[in-house]
């Protein structure tokens, strides 16, 4: 009776070992299956949101740039140089361009009759650039207008280049024995581009009687 006891308990002992390590295995299939799926959700969570990421990040940027141009425009003043010369227009009232007026003086027999002329030099100090002009009249000395010459007066012009002209003035001759007479030639208003380097010329008429 004891034996079949003690027989009927190892069965069951080796019954509840096959039980238990039966129930292992399920368990242990069990758990290696739900980290398998769990694995492979992860995976595939994971390579979801990389795919989303990386859709959601990659973009196309284009850059344009924008060259702007700045034009600066100076305006100088120019400065005008006066040519080889004097009385360029485009200097006029400055003394060191302007042309210097001269006249000179003239001694002369008067004749025993008649007209002589007396041709008095107005020259200028240089070719000029533009014309110019001065204004010219006889005055008295010893000598009388109307009785030794012939009162007059004038405009003297040079055109440009031009730089000698002459003032005629007439002396009346006669058979008188007298001293010599004088009679003036003065200028007067030149040009914006000239000054008078004299004013007065002398007019001497010799008695040739």
């Amino acid at each position: 009776m004891r034996e079949r006891k003690r027989e009927l308990n190892g069965k069951t002992v080796r019954v509840g070992l096959a039980v238990a390590f039966g129930l292992f295995v399920l368990v242990s299939l069990g758990l290696l299956a739900g980290v398998g799926f769990n694995g492979l959700s992860s995976v595939a969570r994971a390579y979801e949101y990389s795919t989303t990421i990386t859709t959601s990040t990659t973009t196309s940027t284009s850059t344009s740039t924008s060259t702007s141009t700045s034009t600066t425009t100076t305006t100088t003043p120019t400065s005008t140089k006066p040519g080889k010369g004097c009385g360029d227009k485009n200097h006029l009232h400055e003394r060191r361009f302007e042309c210097k007026v001269v006249i000179s003086n003239v001694n002369k027999k008067e004749g025993n009759a008649g007209l002589t002329t007396f041709a008095f030099p107005v020259t200028l100090s240089a070719a000029p650039l533009s014309t110019v002009t001065v204004n010219w009249a006889t005055a008295n000395g010893t000598g009388l207008a109307g009785f030794d010459y012939l009162s007059a007066s004038g405009t003297v012009t040079f055109p440009a280049g031009v730089t000698a002209r002459t003032v005629n003035v007439s002396v009346l001759g006669n058979v008188v024995p007298e001293l010599n007479k004088t009679f003036y030639v003065n200028l007067s208003n030149p040009s914006a581009n000239a000054y008078l380097g004299d004013t007065q010329a002398v007019g001497t008429i010799i008695n040739d009687d």
